[in-house]
């Protein structure tokens, strides 16, 4: 695994620790101590990889700030609206009843 890649998902890692701690509410104290050791953990990693990156690794190993929604909005948006599955629904079944008529047994064809 590159350093970069590394990085990154060391840094998603200790982001979901916090969210989880943050927002679990009836938290035993087990957990908590084992959820605080995983966080410094990774974070001992993520200071480690950034002391090997300060060694001479080149300045690109750098996450990349994200402008905009984050990744989770994005695919969300791709989606399609329940309206525009029913209008693809009902241009297919045109498109079908068409090839159909003509005797085609797929719509490549």
């Amino acid at each position: 695994m590159k350093a970069k890649k590394a990085t990154k998902d060391l840094k998603k890692a200790q982001s979901l620790l916090s969210a989880v701690v943050e927002k679990w509410i009836d938290i035993t104290p087990e957990a908590q101590e084992l959820l605080t050791a995983a966080k410094d953990s990774v974070r001992q990693a993520l200071a480690v990889m950034g002391g090997k990156r300060s060694l001479g690794f080149s300045s690109k190993a750098e996450p990349r700030h994200q402008t905009g929604h984050n990744s989770a909005e994005r695919r969300t948006k791709k989606r399609f609206t329940d309206e525009a599955r029913k209008k693809l629904s009902i241009l297919a079944k045109k498109r079908w009843a068409v090839a159909k008529s003509r005797g085609a047994r797929s719509l490549a064809g």
